[in-house]
């Protein structure tokens, strides 16, 4: 479980600002935080994600713009690669049947003000930034302004993102294991380095 927490504590290490100012994370980036070794697997998770969007009505280019990236192979040749800039925001909601965060934090054991995303699993995590990208996305696309627009859309792309989950005969988050250790015991452990 090591890898999960090394991968939720270098998830902000790896954003980006883009041009006009937003957080952005990469798709080819996030696959090694994720510890996908292949893009090919990695790059299945986003289209089934692209499915799930399209299926909601939802702009898929909007929420997944694809760009390109410029690499040198192994004989010097330049080429150019598919990736995708994503972004992010939290709300559980929706995605854990109704469970709020605090409902989540009880259900797994936490101590006061522990980070919920630091006791998270692999599938758990990739679940939820999934979540994450497609709300952050429908809030700047619709330039959302009011809290209670903003929690209705984390609410809706929540139940969305179980919904397809479900369909696809995934296990539903609330009944995926917590790690035995938080991201933070493992640093204080010395077992992951900053």
């Amino acid at each position: 479980m090591n890898e999960i927490k090394v991968a939720n504590s270098i998830f902000e290490s790896i954003k980006h600002i883009d041009e006009f100012g937003h957080e952005c994370w990469y798709a080819r980036e996030l696959q090694s935080v994720l510890e996908y070794r292949k893009w090919e697997n990695f790059h299945t998770v986003i289209k089934q994600a692209m499915v799930a969007c399209e299926n909601s009505n939802n702009n898929v280019n909007y929420w997944f713009p694809e760009v390109r990236k410029s690499i040198i192979s192994g004989k010097g040749r330049k080429s150019q690669i598919i990736d995708y800039k994503l972004s992010r925001y939290a709300c559980y909601k929706g995605l854990y049947n109704g469970e709020t965060a605090n409902d989540i934090a009880k259900r797994k054991g936490l101590k006061y003000r522990e980070d919920i995303l630091d006791n998270m699993g692999s599938e758990e995590l990739a679940d939820n930034l999934f979540r994450i990208v497609q709300a952050e996305a429908k809030l700047d696309c619709e330039r959302v302004n009011t809290e209670t627009k903003a929690c209705n859309i984390h609410y809706d792309i929540g139940r969305g993102v179980r919904s397809t989950i479900k369909k696809f005969g995934g296990t539903m988050l609330e009944n995926l294991p917590t790690p035995e250790k938080s991201l933070k015991e493992l640093e204080k452990q010395n077992i992951i380095s900053n």
